[in-house]
């Protein structure tokens, strides 16, 4: 049952990242287009202005070539006349030639601007239709998604096995936990003996001092991840169908889809993205054997193995999961052992609010 969730889920993913990136495509080529245009019509003002001086100088040729050349040139009182009209005449031809040169060149440019934009209109129209078939699919997806979650709520039996196949997978992550736990754990080095003398004391290790350092020492301090309000609170039975129920490993905040998700404290990325029985999960290792989980969120931006700092906004909540809960999940845990996450938030973390489920 949550492996078929789960094939869902990572299609979903790859679709909407997929639409992501067709979007972002998208928006470029409209950048790009919209500079295509922009230059078009620059080159068409360039030709009109072009294309009147030409006019303009043809019909003074025409004129010309009524009243004649050579009239013109013998109307010359004196040869110093004629000489300069010589020079300037021609420097008129060949200025006239340059702009009727350049003239042609820019119809050919008009017409490989306009070809140009034709082109990319085309690719922009194609990259439209590829992201409405994206969320087309995106859709049909969903409805699989809704089709089997309505299956899971109406039918005992694959209620049953779902609900099963969460115990197993928090099973499953309480012990890749341990193995964090237990990987983490200091080696204890053989120091080399030295004498004491009759009159030296022992100093006490200063235990309290280092378990003040690092995440230890934020018990009561953190802020929490998400803005709201605790709607399911630790250790509480959360009815299920059927006549089931589940014990909490951690509180549920209820949010607005779109808040933004932080950090808690400084810490790096062991886990994100679909975790069959969790959703879409977030852990982060804070040292000292202790761990963040954040599920149930619209999407995460950190990857596996990146940094994060405390007040980071590392995610973005979405609309809860019909089959794991509802709102934001978050958990502290030492090792695989949850711990109640009010004891770290700092007091009035969240409004009071009585949560309408029973807490035990």
């Amino acid at each position: 049952m949550l492996g078929e969730l789960e094939r869902i889920e990572n299609e979903l993913q790859v679709q909407k990242n997929m639409l992501i990136s067709l979007q972002s495509e998208s928006e470029q080529q409209e950048l790009l287009l919209s500079d295509k245009q922009e230059y078009l019509n620059q080159v068409l003002a360039e030709k009109r202005a072009h294309q009147v001086h030409v006019k303009n100088r043809l019909a003074a040729y025409y004129r010309l070539g009524s009243v004649g050349l050579m009239n013109v040139v013998f109307a010359s009182e004196s040869l110093p006349e004629l000489l300069d009209f010589k020079e300037y005449f021609g420097l008129m031809v060949q200025h006239d030639h340059a702009i009727i040169q350049t003239y042609l060149g820019q119809i050919n440019e008009s017409n490989r601007a306009r070809e140009e934009h034709a082109r990319e209109k085309l690719r922009l129209m194609m990259l439209a239709e590829k992201v409405n078939q994206n969320e087309m699919r995106l859709n049909q997806i969903r409805e699989e998604k809704n089709l089997l979650l309505k299956q899971v709520n109406t039918e005992q039996n694959l209620y049953e096995q779902a609900v099963s196949e969460i115990e197993e997978a928090a099973a499953d992550l309480a012990a890749t936990l341990q193995k964090l736990q237990a990987s983490s754990q200091p080696q204890p080095t053989v120091a080399q003996k030295e004498p004491q003398s009759a009159t030296a004391e022992k100093t006490p290790p200063k235990i309290e001092q280092v378990l003040q350092q690092g995440f230890p020492g934020q018990k009561g301090l953190l802020n929490p991840p998400v803005e709201g309000s605790v709607i399911t609170h630790f250790r509480q039975k959360i009815p299920g169908k059927f006549d089931s129920f589940t014990i909490a490993d951690g509180i549920d905040i209820k949010v607005n889809k779109g808040q933004e998700i932080k950090a808690v404290y400084d810490g790096k990325i062991i886990h994100s993205g679909y975790l069959r029985g969790y959703g879409n999960l977030l852990i982060i290792d804070h040292g000292q054997q202790y761990f963040s989980l954040l599920s149930r969120a619209a999407d995460f931006y950190k990857k596996e193995g990146e940094k994060v700092a405390t007040g980071e906004i590392i995610g973005m909540t979405g609309e809860g999961d019909p089959l794991y809960g509802e709102g934001l999940h978050f958990e502290i845990r030492k090792g695989s052992n949850p711990e109640d996450p009010m004891l770290w938030l700092k007091k009035n973390a969240f409004p009071l609010e009585t949560s309408s489920r029973e807490i035990p």
